[in-house]
């Protein structure tokens, strides 16, 4: 099976990394524990949240990167698409810092990593 490209697209445009470096995501419980003065705990649950992640991309083209660098700083909703991985398919926003590398061991390799939030579309 040949590998496919992410795409992540926008109201901004479109752009495909060379690359996903990374696939994690992490979801936080909003469980409630409260301790209990006669011992014991009580727990308040929580509804489902969606995840958090760093998303780290490879690109090979000062070009491209810059591109996809200028479209994650503009505000909108994105749609990653993963035909490879679905399951890491996703709607998100940049909920942090977004970071530009030139990694200088290489012609013209670039890396772009931020900080997102699943969103429900």
């Amino acid at each position: 099976m040949a590998y496919t490209q992410p795409v992540i697209t926008s109201d901004v445009g479109t752009f495909s990394p060379y690359l996903r470096m990374t696939a994690s995501q992490t979801i936080a419980s909003r469980n409630i524990i409260h301790e209990l003065l006669a011992g014991g705990v009580a727990v308040t649950f929580a509804g489902e949240t969606t995840s958090t992640s760093t998303l780290e991309m490879l690109f090979t083209s000062e070009a491209d990167s810059l591109d996809a660098y200028t479209q994650l700083n503009t505000g909108h909703i994105f749609e990653l698409t993963d035909s490879d991985k679905t399951s890491t398919s996703m709607y998100f926003v940049v909920a942090g810092n977004i970071t530009r590398t030139y990694e200088i061991d290489s012609a013209d390799t670039w890396t772009i990593s931020c900080d997102i939030q699943e969103v429900l579309p």
